[in-house]
């Protein structure tokens, strides 16, 4: 029984990791979104982005304005244009349709 009680408590304490920690990345990512989209809006105020989200590059973030497709970082300082490529799967970021 006590062995039981050891076994199980390691996963249940990931698991309550993990349900207090997803929330708080989701919203500090909430959060960056808000703040790409602000400084957007101050240094390029006639552009309204269509989208933006959290790519798998910590800070960075996609921006598509139309057919365009940039990439933000999360203080919103850098713009970077071009295709992202994933060197172990070698995939290219799609473009926006």
């Amino acid at each position: 029984m006590n062995n039981c009680v050891e076994f199980c408590r390691g996963p249940a304490l990931l698991l309550l990791l993990f349900l207090l920690i997803g929330p708080a990345a989701a919203q500090s990512d909430d959060r960056q979104i808000a703040q790409v989209r602000q400084s957007l809006a101050l240094l390029l105020p006639d552009i309204l982005p269509d989208s933006i989200r959290s790519t798998p590059i910590p800070n960075i973030f996609e921006v598509v304005v139309g057919t365009r497709l940039v990439y933000v970082t999360g203080d919103g300082r850098f713009l970077i244009e071009g295709r992202l490529l994933t060197l172990s799967s070698r995939k290219i970021s799609p473009t926006p349709a």
